[in-house]
């Protein structure tokens, strides 16, 4: 018999239930101690999860739902649905949210709300500064007619669509002062001109005589100021011809964007099955070919004022021909005026031909750079190619010479004429 048998055997009976009690006693006390540690760990995480929550709150920033509107863009959008003319482009808005949110969880936004309500002082500015005072714009829109159609849910509460509100503001005031600031530049553009010098000598030469040859460099804005110059002067019905369609598409949206009409349509044009003008049209870019199929009528004749004829050293049949009946008809109609314009124009040929209609001539210096000429010899390489396909191994040459000369960020237009010898 071994040694734990003769031990165990050894024991009483009460010595046994003695350990039993013990055993359930610790048992007891151990389950006692396990939950109060479980309970105290799970209030110490539930309190530091308020915490958490509660330092959220008081961030700069505030919490991060409260300032997210790309989330709710679907309920959002209905704003723009039944406010179509509100924002005209919605995905550039969402864009400007985007970035306006990630600015202000980067920055934080620790201005007061109710600093737009702030009192005004003794001259009549507010006491408490608040963003909202530099917008130039106001909607017209009250808060049940802007936010009709959007859902009620506990994500966009009421002070969440006031934020809304705050930022539809924002964009519509960037964009406004974006154009604003397009439109200066355009006007310092219009200004520095060449042609800008003789606005006033054109307008009055062209109201006194009935045949005015301007004489103007490329560059110098003739096709793009004279036309707009004639309609701010009074002239109603203006046409200006133009040998090529593309041209005159081009310069009528040109034309548009200057004069601020791309709503309105008081520039317009008209090629062959294709135009873009109605009856209040004033200045309309059209063909030589139908004009002159218009000019064969008489009813056309006395719907234009002005008739300006760009490109004139352009000799062709149909340019020709308009020339001829142009010459007939400001002899009919003394009220119809007739202008003539080019780059290259012989000034002593038109002025012989209109010599009868006491033509008055005005030319206009153009733009100059410098030319700076750069010589790419030829390789041996090039000599050798006798593929029959085009090599563009030159011209490639040429834009690495260029992007070399010039920083990547610089604008420029190359032109490459290729001579071929024969």
């Amino acid at each position: 018999m071994s040694r734990y048998e003769k031990k165990q055997r050894s024991r009483s009976p009460g010595h046994d239930s003695k350990r039993r009690e013990d055993d359930r006693y610790y048992g007891r006390k151990y389950r006692d101690t396990r939950e109060s540690h479980k309970g105290s760990s799970s209030r110490s995480v539930q309190g530091n999860r308020e915490t958490h929550e509660l330092s959220a709150e008081n961030r700069p920033g505030g919490s991060n739902e409260d300032s997210c509107f790309s989330k709710y863009k679907h309920e959002l959008n209905r704003v723009f649905t039944a406010n179509p003319n509100l924002v005209h482009d919605v995905a550039d808005f969402w864009k400007f949210v985007e970035k306006f949110e990630s600015v202000k969880k980067r920055l934080g936004d620790n201005v007061d709300e109710s600093a737009t309500d702030s009192a005004l002082n003794s001259i009549g500015v507010p006491e408490r500064y608040h963003k909202s005072h530099c917008l130039n714009l106001k909607l017209d829109l009250s808060y049940g007619e802007l936010f009709a159609r959007v859902p009620d849910t506990k994500s966009l509460t009421k002070s969440q669509l006031l934020k809304f509100r705050d930022v539809i503001l924002l964009y519509l005031d960037f964009k406004q002062k974006e154009k604003f600031a397009k439109l200066k530049r355009l006007r310092d553009t219009q200004t520095n001109l060449p042609v800008a010098r003789y606005r006033e000598e054109i307008i009055e030469m062209i109201k006194m005589e009935k045949v005015v040859i301007i004489a103007g460099d490329t560059g110098c804005g003739k096709s793009t100021q004279i036309p707009r110059y004639l309609y701010e002067a009074g002239f109603q019905k203006i046409a200006c011809t133009q040998p090529r369609r593309i041209a005159c598409i081009s310069l009528a949206k040109r034309v548009t964007f200057e004069t601020l009409s791309e709503n309105v349509s008081r520039v317009g044009y008209q090629i062959r099955f294709e135009k873009q003008k109605n009856q209040e049209t004033n200045i309309t870019f059209i063909t030589e070919g139908l004009l002159l199929r218009q000019l064969s009528g008489e009813s056309t004749i006395s719907t234009y004022d002005v008739i300006v004829l760009d490109e004139v050293h352009e000799r062709h049949l149909h340019g020709d021909f308009l020339l001829g009946i142009m010459k007939c008809i400001i002899n009919q109609k003394p009220d119809l005026k007739l202008v003539l314009m080019s780059a290259t124009i012989n000034i002593e040929l038109f002025s012989n031909y209109f010599a009868k209609e006491n033509v008055k001539v005005i030319e206009v210096p153009g733009r100059l750079y410098p030319i700076q000429l750069l010589y790419r010899p030829i390789t041996v390489q090039d000599l050798a190619y006798k593929n029959d396909r085009f090599n563009p191994s030159p011209y490639v040459q040429i834009m690495q010479i260029i992007d070399q000369k010039y920083p990547s960020m610089e604008v420029y237009r190359t032109i490459i004429i290729q001579n071929y010898k024969l």
